[in-house]
């Protein structure tokens, strides 16, 4: 029970991120996408399963919050906690470098994936500025998750600090 209240709380907290907090953190238009590096490292700390079923979570509750890209959010979502749970399991090396670097890769992959699904003609025609963007997501997207796993990781120093 403790534990399906955890995945709740942080399910709720996730939401609320995304959708009021990372649109006021936006630099030059680009965000973090914060569901998706949760799902990321999520993955590499439980494995597959618990990557697909957080992926398969936030994934519907993104895609309700985009109807057009519904079945595709839960798809992706799901796809790249499972993909990374895999990496988990066959070369996972507890190191911040080889986290940030995972979640670089996963987000830049998720974000090609989601602009060619949105519209593959768009992406097609500007394909060197969806690389771009792609690639300045990804980057903020790790950074911004290194920073909260850092933070998460030194909890009690920080509120001693406090």
């Amino acid at each position: 029970m403790q534990y399906l209240l955890s995945y709740a709380l942080g399910w709720i907290l996730i939401m609320i991120c995304q959708i009021i907090i990372v649109p006021r953190i936006t630099i030059f238009g680009i965000y973090p996408d914060i569901a998706l590096i949760t799902i990321i490292l999520w993955a590499l700390k439980q494995g597959w399963k618990a990557g697909i079923w957080y992926g398969f979570a936030l994934g519907a509750s993104f895609g309700l919050w985009r109807p057009e890209l519904l079945g595709w959010m839960i798809l992706l979502m799901s796809l790249i906690g499972y993909l990374i749970g895999l990496v988990r399991e066959g070369i996972y090396l507890d190191s911040a470098y080889f986290q940030f670097f995972t979640g670089l890769f996963a987000t830049f992959i998720f974000q090609i994936a989601l602009r060619f699904v949105q519209g593959p003609s768009i992406f097609i025609d500007n394909i060197l500025l969806t690389l771009r963007d792609s690639l300045l997501v990804a980057i903020y997207t790790a950074a911004v998750g290194m920073i909260g796993l850092w933070m998460v990781r030194e909890r009690y120093r920080i509120r001693n600090l406090i």
